[in-house]
């Protein structure tokens, strides 16, 4: 699950405490997901500001609460790709740690540069 303690960019960022708000019931209502995809968040919160939610998550980087990584989404099933091992997110640090290779849900095998570089959050200390 990811984090839901955000005290420390709540004070220095209390006009976002909505978004704030915002981000701890999604990750209170999605406990499964140890990341917050970006793209499924503003679908379930279609309400919020793009550059409000840009600004949150980027305090919350910033704090160090979340890390921001990058997710392959396939072109098959428009799902976030399935690493090498059938089962996780493929989630990465860099671009360059991007394989070639990658598979969708179905564990059909795509080329990486057909799919889409899209942004995910995880928790801090989830490495």
């Amino acid at each position: 699950m990811l984090p839901t303690n955000f005290a420390t960019s709540r004070a220095r960022y209390p006009q976002l405490a909505t978004i704030f708000d915002a981000i701890e019931d999604w990750a209170r209502a999605n406990p499964q997901l140890h990341y917050l995809e970006l793209g499924r968040f503003r679908q379930a919160k279609p309400q919020l500001g793009r550059a409000q939610v840009a600004v949150a998550l980027s305090a919350l980087v910033e704090d160090g609460i979340l890390d921001e990584m990058i997710a392959v989404e396939a072109p098959t099933n428009y799902a976030l790709a399935i690493a090498s091992d059938g089962r996780t997110t493929a989630l990465y640090e860099s671009e360059d740690e991007i394989p070639d290779e990658l598979y969708d849900t179905a564990l059909t095998r795509f080329e990486t540069d057909e799919g889409e570089l899209v942004p995910v959050y995880r928790g801090a200390e989830d490495e």
